[in-house]
């Protein structure tokens, strides 16, 4: 999907790939970070970001919740750490990483509330009252007001399977007494997922249902209440949408996928964000007509096209990537064609790598020609070592 991103506008990380890959200081299955360009791009976003007042906020887990990654992050500027679930917070935690919202998506578990506010976070987004509930009277032990973030929602909304949540807009009357009542919380924010989806045919950032149903929000509770919280508008969060944010708004957002370069717009290059990740792998075997290379990184909505093959950029060709099937485990990634036994492969595509079984390679110094691996990770963002497998 962003494979040609990568040619055009960060070939380095193309060349540098095909030569540690062959040099065996890379494994097949791992993602490597290119660190000045994630940086870059970040720049970039948080330069537009301030420009309009809007406060952002990083996702880890588009690149693997990597710590060192995070804490590069927070030198430039972000406030703190997206944390969509509860082993996420642990990583940040553990590696004393600012947290500026969790919730959204996952809950926090009743164990470990006391944990992660004691920690410290931002606002914890919540879709029940008895979760409210609990989270006012550990505030209400630790003596603190802890800020929190209401979402709720139309029955028009969109919203992802597995992912559904929120309070029924028509309920909000009700929901903000009781949540009113609980004197150690704060309603901070609003928020919805997601606020914003790319759509092709304009080839253009749009906003949802779930963007309106938010503003309706606000301006319900503005005049029941009088007070008008902030709104958190996640999704497709890059430079060029923070104006458009801005419009409609939105007070905070939380980049991710763009900090990568991978958002949906960049396979026509007009994202300001470039290409910083690409997955490499190796040629398995072949099986009648195709070649097989080893799997493990597939995301099964990462629109994986077509893969570089070969053993440096001069001498690969693209082939096309037969889409893996999300009912099956991803041993192997097959191609359109047989290829030779233990050639490089290289793809580009929207991906999580928290939901991968891959290794993460973070390279510095690769823009400046100085390229160095400041370490190998999991796809969880545990440590593995600073060398190569093959040098230990």
């Amino acid at each position: 999907m962003f494979l040609d991103d990568l040619e055009l506008r960060n070939p380095k990380l193309i060349e540098y790939s095909f030569k540690m890959h062959q040099s065996g200081k890379i494994n097949p299955n791992t993602y490597i970070l290119d660190l000045d360009t994630i940086l870059n791009n970040s720049k970039e976003l948080i330069t537009e970001a301030k420009k309009y007042d809007i406060e952002p906020y990083f996702m880890s887990k588009q690149l693997g919740r990597n710590p060192l990654v995070c804490k590069k992050l927070m030198g430039l500027g972000f406030k703190g750490a997206v944390v969509v679930d509860f082993q996420e917070a642990k990583i940040m935690i553990d590696n004393n990483i600012p947290i500026a919202h969790i919730g959204n998506l996952v809950q926090i578990p009743d164990g470990m509330l006391k944990k992660v506010i004691s920690y410290g976070v931002g606002m914890i987004t919540i879709f029940s009252l008895e979760k409210a509930r609990k989270i006012d009277e550990i505030a209400r032990q630790l003596g603190i007001t802890q800020n929190i973030c209401l979402k709720f929602y139309n029955k028009k909304d969109f919203l992802y399977d597995g992912q559904k949540s929120g309070f029924l807009l028509e309920d909000l009357e009700y929901v903000l007494a009781e949540i009113l009542k609980l004197k150690n919380l704060k309603i901070d924010s609003l928020t919805a997922f997601p606020c914003y989806l790319y759509e092709q045919k304009s080839d253009k950032v749009l906003p949802t249902a779930n963007l309106k149903t938010m503003q309706s929000a606000q301006k319900r509770i503005h005049k029941l209440f009088n007070f008008e919280p902030r709104l958190n508008v996640p999704s497709c969060n890059q430079a060029n949408l923070m104006y458009q944010v801005s419009l409609q708004g939105g007070s905070s957002v939380e980049p991710g996928s763009s900090l990568m370069g991978m958002t949906p717009d960049n396979v026509n290059h007009t994202s300001r964000e470039i290409a910083a990740m690409v997955y490499v792998t190796e040629v398995s075997h072949n099986f009648q007509e195709h070649a097989f290379c080893y799997g493990g990184g597939s995301y099964f909505r990462g629109k994986i096209d077509k893969a570089l093959v070969g053993t440096d950029k001069d001498a690969s060709r693209k082939i096309s990537v037969i889409k893996p099937a999300p009912q099956n485990i991803d041993y192997h990634i097959e191609l359109s064609e047989q290829s030779e036994v233990g050639k490089t492969v290289l793809m580009a595509f929207r991906t999580q790598v928290f939901v991968t079984r891959s290794e993460v390679a973070v390279i510095s110094g690769l823009q400046q020609d100085k390229p160095k691996i400041e370490g190998f990770y999991t796809s969880g963002g545990q440590f593995i070592s600073e060398k190569s497998w093959a040098d230990l």
